[in-house]
Order: C-alpha cells, then sequence, then structure tokens
C-alpha cells in the first residue's frame, strides 16, 4: 500500500524497482526516485528497492525538528559483502518535500575510497494529464562557489563556462561537479530546479548542508526529464569499521506560481545549520576598487578623515581595509613596511571616529611568493604527483592551497585570526578566496572529504574571532559557510566597468565568467536574491559612484537600484575626495539599507532577469518598489503590466519613477516604459484611494516611503514626519483629497507647489525627524 500524507502519495512500482511520487493537490505532477548507488574503487553497489520498503510501517521520529512533522523510515541493505548501505527516508505531513539520507558502513577488512555516492536519480517528472512533461523546459542552477554563476538556462542552451578553464577553472567549478560542454545537460551545486514553464510547476533537488560532501544536481530536461543527485566521496579513506553518512537530500515539488517557490528549501536549511542573521546590516566604505593593492595608512586616514566629517550627510557604520596592507597573500602576520606597527592603531582610530573596524584577508590561499609557500611546502594541498593544487590565476602567478587537516596549517589559521580580531582590533573580518580551502588533492588527513576540509577550517576560525566578529564570506563555496558566516558575497566582483575587461581591455570572449564586470555581479545578485535574510547576509559588492570610473550614470544608477532592492551589505569604494556632491547623493538616497529580501519575479523565464518587487508598508500603507532592468547595448520601450510584477490590476495606481522623478497614473494596470542600455527603471507603485492621501514617493530614499516615520489623517488635517540619519534636501510628492490651505514644516508656513489636479510637491530641507502639517 502507498504511503499517504496531505500533500503526496508515495508507492512502489510493480516491480519494485523505483518510488513513485505524487502530488496530492495535483495528481498531474508525479515523478520517480531511483535508488541509490556507491561507487568505491571502481566497483558500485546499489541498494534494491525489492523487500528493503514496507511503506505502511513508517514511524514519526520527533528528532528531526528540521522536517516538522514527518513519517520517517529506516531501510537498509546488506548491499554487498563489504558495504552495508543504509538510510533513511522523510516524508513531511505538510509539505511536498521527501528527505533522503543515507549511511555506508565499511565491514571489509580494509580502507574503502569514497567515489561517488550516488544519493538518488529523479526520472519520468510528469506535470501533465498526458502522461508527459510541458514542452518548455529549463534548468535553475546554482554555481559552486560566490563568484560562480547561477540563473535558469532553457532546454537547449549550453551553460556559460569560462574559456580559460587552467585559469579560472578551481576558482569557479568544484572538482568533482561534471562540467558538460554540450547543450542541453547542465549541473548545478547544492541544489538546482528542473522547470516545466508550460505547467508553471518545477522539481528541486537540493541537500540541506555541505557539511559532509560537495552536492551536485546533474539535469538533463529532454523528452524524459532525468536529474542525477550525486554526493562527492573525493576518495576519502573510509577505514575498517567506520562509516559515513551523506547530508540530507530533499525533492521538492514548486510551484511556480508562487513568488517565493524557494522557501520551504531555504528554511529548512537554514532550520538545519542553526543559521542566526545579524540585525544589523553594515553600510560602509571599502579600500579596494579605487585604489587596488595600492594602499598606505595615509590613504586610510584620508579618506576616514572625509566620512568622518561627511557622517551627518552620510552615515555609514563600517570602514574596511582591503588587499595591499600585508606583505604577500599568504603571509598575513607580516605588513609591508608603510603598514609596520600600523594596523592595531588605525583600527583603534577607525573606532574612535564611530566606524567599525574592517579587514580583508584570505586565508586559505597562498601565493608563490610568500614565506608560508616557500619555508611549508608541507602546508600545501598536493596533486599525487607531488606538485602543489592549481588555485588558479591571481595576483598575477598561480597560487596555491592551504592544507586545512594540517595541524601546523590549524595553528597557523588561529594565530592569524586572534591577531587581526584580539591583538589588532578588528571585528569585521572580509575572508576571501575560501575555495583554495577545498581544492582536490591529498591532504594530511585521508579521511575528510574536501566539504568536510573546508567547515572544519571555517569552524576554527568562527570559534577564534568569537560571535561578536562580522565574518563575510567572499570566493567560497556555499553550503559550508551555512551558519558560519554572517554575510556572503553571492555574485563576482563589481568594476569600473559594465562589461568584462581584464588590465583595461575589453575581452573578445564578452560572457566569460567570474571576470569583474558590473554586469556579472549585478547578474547574480538578483539570481541568488531568495537567499538574503535567510541563510545570511547577501552581499552584492561595491557601489562605484565616482566620474572617473567607465559606468556611465545609467549604469550607476542601476547598480543603486539592484543594490538596494537586495536588501543587503552597502559599500562604497571610490576616492571620497573625488566624488560630487552629486554623485555623493546616490548614496545618501541608499540610506538607511532596506534591508528586505526582493521577489525576482521572471528568474524562472529569463538568464538575465528583469522583474523584481519589493513589497513595503508602513504608517503611508502598502506599496511596491518594481525594478526593470535592461541588459541590453540598446535602448528598449516596453509596454508592461502591472500583472507581470504579480500585481491585480483593477483600479488606479500612482507609479512614480525613483530616477526619472516622474508620477503617472495608470487605468487597468498597463504602463510604458524607456529603459537606456544597461538601465534600470525603479517605480514606486501605490493603490489609488480618492477620498485618502497618498504619499506618491520623494527623492530623498530609494524606497519612495520609508523615510515616513509618522502619518496621520482625520479629514482636511495630514500630519506625517521624515526622519532619516542623512542631513539632505529634496521633495516629497504627495495626492491630497483636499485643497491645501496652510502647510507647515517644524510648525513654520511654507508653501506646497501644486503640480497637476490633486497632485502636489513639497520642497524639505531635512535635519533629523521633520515634521509637516498640512489643513485645508
Amino acid at each position: 500500500m502507498p504511503a499517504d500524507t496531505e500533500t503526496l502519495i508515495i508507492a512502489l512500482d510493480p516491480n519494485q524497482r523505483f518510488l513513485q511520487v505524487t502530488s496530492r493537490r495535483n495528481p498531474d505532477y508525479q515523478f520517480n526516485l531511483r535508488p541509490p548507488v556507491f561507487h568505491y574503487h571502481n566497483h558500485d553497489v546499489t541498494l534494491e528497492l525489492a523487500g528493503k520498503f514496507d511503506l505502511t510501517n513508517m514511524e514519526n521520529d520527533i528528532q528531526m525538528p528540521v522536517f516538522g512533522d514527518a513519517d520517517v523510515m529506516q531501510f537498509s541493505g546488506p548491499s554487498s559483502e563489504s558495504i552495508l548501505m543504509s538510510g533513511r527516508l522523510a516524508f513531511s505531513h505538510t509539505l511536498p518535500i521527501v528527505g533522503i539520507q543515507l549511511n555506508i558502513a565499511n565491514h571489509s577488512g580494509g580502507v574503502i575510497r569514497q567515489e561517488r555516492i550516488e544519493v538518488a536519480a529523479i526520472e519520468s517528472f510528469i506535470t501533465n494529464k498526458n502522461g508527459t512533461t510541458g514542452s518548455d523546459i529549463g534548468c535553475y542552477v546554482n554555481g559552486w562557489q560566490s563568484w560562480s554563476f547561477a540563473g535558469t538556462y532553457s532546454a537547449g542552451q549550453k551553460v556559460i563556462q569560462s574559456r580559460l578553464k587552467r585559469f579560472q577553472g578551481p576558482k569557479l567549478y568544484d572538482a568533482a561537479s561534471p562540467q558538460m560542454d554540450k547543450s542541453g545537460v547542465f549541473a548545478s551545486d547544492q541544489f538546482g530546479v528542473l522547470l516545466d514553464r508550460s505547467n508553471q510547476v518545477g522539481l528541486l533537488a537540493g541537500f540541506l548542508s555541505q557539511n559532509s560532501h560537495f552536492g551536485h544536481i546533474l539535469m538533463q530536461p529532454g523528452k524524459n526529464p532525468v536529474i542525477q543527485i550525486n554526493a562527492a566521496g573525493d576518495m576519502a579513506d573510509i577505514p575498517p569499521g567506520r562509516s559515513i553518512s551523506t547530508d540530507w537530500l530533499v525533492v521538492q515539488l514548486l510551484d511556480l506560481n508562487d513568488p517565493d517557490p524557494f522557501k520551504i528549501y531555504l528554511d529548512m536549511t537554514a532550520k538545519e545549520n542553526q543559521v542566526k542573521v545579524s540585525d544589523q546590516i553594515p553600510a560602509g566604505w571599502c579600500s579596494w576598487y579605487h585604489y587596488f593593492t595600492h594602499i598606505s595608512p595615509k590613504i586610510i586616514r584620508n579618506n576616514l578623515k572625509i566620512l568622518s566629517e561627511e557622517k551627518n550627510e552620510l552615515p555609514l557604520n563600517l570602514i574596511q581595509i582591503d588587499d595591499g596592507y600585508q606583505k604577500t597573500v599568504g603571509d598575513w602576520l607580516e605588513t609591508r613596511p608603510t603598514f609596520n606597527g600600523q594596523m592595531g592603531l588605525l583600527a583603534t582610530e577607525i573606532k574612535e571616529n564611530g566606524f567599525r573596524p574592517g579587514l580583508w584577508m584570505a586565508p586559505f590561499i597562498v601565493h608563490p611568493s610568500s614565506t608560508i609557500y616557500r619555508e611549508h611546502p608541507d602546508w600545501l594541498i598536493r596533486y599525487k604527483n607531488g606538485k602543489p593544487a592549481n588555485a588558479g590565476w591571481n595576483w598575477n602567478r598561480f597560487c596555491g592551497g592551504l592544507d586545512l587537516t594540517h595541524p601546523s596549517v590549524q595553528e597557523y589559521i588561529r594565530k592569524v585570526i586572534q591577531t587581526a580580531v584580539h591583538e589588532w582590533g578588528y571585528s569585521y573580518l572580509k575572508l576571501d578566496f575560501l575555495y583554495a580551502g577545498a581544492l582536490d588533492g591529498i591532504r594530511f588527513d585521508p579521511t575528510l572529504t574536501r566539504a568536510q576540509v573546508l567547515r572544519r577550517g571555517m569552524e576554527l576560525i568562527r570559534e577564534t574571532a568569537g560571535p561578536q566578529t562580522y565574518l563575510l564570506g567572499c570566493g567560497a563555496p556555499l553550503g559550508p559557510m551555512l551558519g558560519l558566516v554572517d554575510g556572503m558575497r553571492i555574485g563576482t566582483d563589481v568594476a569600473p566597468d559594465w562589461d568584462p575587461k581584464y588590465y583595461g581591455i575589453e575581452l573578445l570572449f564578452p560572457n566569460e565568467p567570474d571576470i569583474p564586470s558590473a554586469k556579472n555581479a549585478m547578474q547574480n545578485v538578483l539570481t541568488r536574491s531568495m537567499m538574503h535574510n535567510r541563510w545570511w547576509q547577501n552581499d552584492p559588492d561595491c557601489l562605484l559612484i565616482r566620474e572617473s570610473s567607465h559606468l556611465t550614470l545609467t549604469e550607476i544608477q542601476s547598480m543603486a537600484s539592484i543594490i538596494a532592492m537586495s536588501g543587503g551589505l552597502m559599500l562604497l569604494s571610490d576616492d571620497m575626495a573625488e566624488v560630487s556632491r552629486y554623485r555623493l547623493r546616490i548614496a545618501q538616497m541608499l540610506l538607511p539599507v532596506i534591508g528586505k529580501r526582493p521577489l525576482v519575479l521572471d528568474w524562472a523565464d529569463e538568464l538575465h532577469p528583469h522583474l523584481t518587487r519589493l513589497d513595503l508598508e508602513n504608517q503611508t500603507g502598502v506599496w511596491h518598489l518594481l525594478g526593470y532592468t535592461n541588459w541590453e547595448n540598446r535602448p528598449i520601450k516596453r509596454s508592461l503590466h502591472l500583472s507581470d510584477f504579480r500585481l491585480p490590476s483593477s483600479g488606479r495606481w500612482i507609479l512614480r519613477s525613483f530616477w526619472k522623478e516622474k508620477v503617472l497614473v495608470s487605468e487597468g494596470g498597463s504602463f510604458e516604459v524607456n529603459v537606456p542600455p544597461h538601465g534600470t527603471v525603479l517605480l514606486a507603485a501605490r493603490k489609488f484611494t480618492p477620498d485618502q492621501p497618498i504619499y506618491a514617493g520623494s527623492n530623498l530614499h530609494i524606497s519612495q516611503g520609508l523615510e515616513v516615520s509618522r502619518w496621520e489623517y482625520q479629514e482636511g488635517d495630514l500630519s506625517f514626519s521624515i526622519n532619516l540619519p542623512s542631513r539632505l534636501s529634496g521633495y516629497c510628492e504627495l495626492f491630497l483629497p483636499f485643497e491645501p490651505r496652510l502647510t507647515k514644516i517644524q510648525n513654520e508656513a511654507v508653501e506646497i507647489k501644486r503640480l497637476s489636479g490633486n497632485h502636489y510637491r513639497l520642497d524639505l530641507d531635512l535635519v533629523g525627524k521633520t515634521a509637516i502639517h498640512i489643513q485645508a
């Protein structure tokens, strides 16, 4: 008999070859789960289903809170004379998910090396009454680490891969992840989604952690879609009498009409890893994108002085020193001569000026010119031939990675973090190039997978830094960071150019991933936006506002829009002495950081998503921040509809364009936008209520409403307050249901300007909380 929950029906097929999973709410949605396979020493061991499963005899396991109310079934082999494969299947009562975890025990007399564990294979994903899958198929893929591409492909497309494999490959791709050069096959890391867009349903397969293995999802969305889900064994030893367990895998049916379809999986993952999201979002300044490695204490102090003097206009809370203070990458306890004796002093001065001191370091990667590399060859991850493992081309050399299982390396990492945090005084660490700790190769401890190694390396850093230190992960495989970092870079580096360039030279292949560029960075800010405030605070990287970059004003406004709507960190990275008042205003309008997670509405349909919605609310009511991004090199004129943003189109809507500072009234939900190349239209959309005053927006804050801290209305009498941390001048726009006879700001009478009909503009000079009173 089948197992039956509120959401799923699970049954063995008549020949007991696979589990058939059917949606109870929509019986047309169905998929088949094939049994797991363990690959070792060129052997394959399959756990046969026949005789193993009694679906009518499952127990509720209260020790698994991550699944909530669920039935859990234990199953086991024997699978072979030397291997016992067992596991657990979890079927949630209320969520459309199946959970799978495997345990593999070595009952032989010798060491077994785990190559690959095929945790599950999914076949025959059926999504309609005809017993087939729809015609419009796609795949959402998640890249291995911070800089790796994430986005949605259509079935016939070919994945975007680096053409510089020897230089970029070790950085972008997990060593065990199958990278396909042919069309129609897609590899995703930790989780991926097979999409049937014609029927608006998806199938997500994802690991709830990567504490045991790096997990890979291989998707082939053909006529008979197949998903193979593997855990990378990395040739790690399983000694006699020992066993290993995989991370929990969940398979979930997605409703693509749900604007937040990743919620269940992401929340379960956060719970599994005991994630605690900080309630403080950093907003600050970083030295990298103007000075790069050419920094000095004088440069840091000059910018600190300007930012301190501008704090009333630009209320930042962080100053982060980036690459260039250390003697060499790898020698973190030795500084360049100009920084000798200065690191602790700089941290103290930053703190005394009211900022949090931040420091960049890359603790797991080493440059060949470093003392560590030369004097401690046994500290390096090495290939079987004895050569150092390649960590990719960085700082104009092929670099290496530290063996984090080596006791001396662990002692060194601990000393580096202890010095930076507890001796120098930096309570914010940007930890970069973390993938280097997970390179393929030979290590001191052969029993650990690369995921276990990286996880333990990060646990060492977190333990040493302490819970009060804000850790930002960068260049980091995502799974092993969960619950250990406060913030995470979710895209490649930005740059003072929209398209990728290398040392100022435009590339012949502009789609090269990981080459820093504004376009590459903003792509992933959107496609990984759903992780924000669930797994960590997303870091969209720095906003560059200076005139001397190669970015147009439109491109800077586009970056500002996407960064602001992401809700994540907001850092500037310019020589602040060169930033004009006009450009500084762009940064002012992003403070305070909005902090909320947006909805990217066409993530399943577009390689580069266009449509973003952020739902906001305060005493003025509910409104929606709508973004439309033009990735093309040409201007676009397009008719949009509120239904594109999944909003009701009935009635009248007030739409205010932030960058163009124009208001339009939409009847029936349709409106037109003209978007310049690489531009973003940002609209505040509010329902028109003729008998109530409407705050249409302002040029004070990019949210066009969160600046309002009080809003009180009685017939013919409106009182409200605007409260921002910045001292600035601007205006707000109102639709009033009455003729204003008297307008006061801070109890002083002022003029309110009629723009048309009942549409008014009020000019403001803000210093702290400002009270406004308008009477009929």
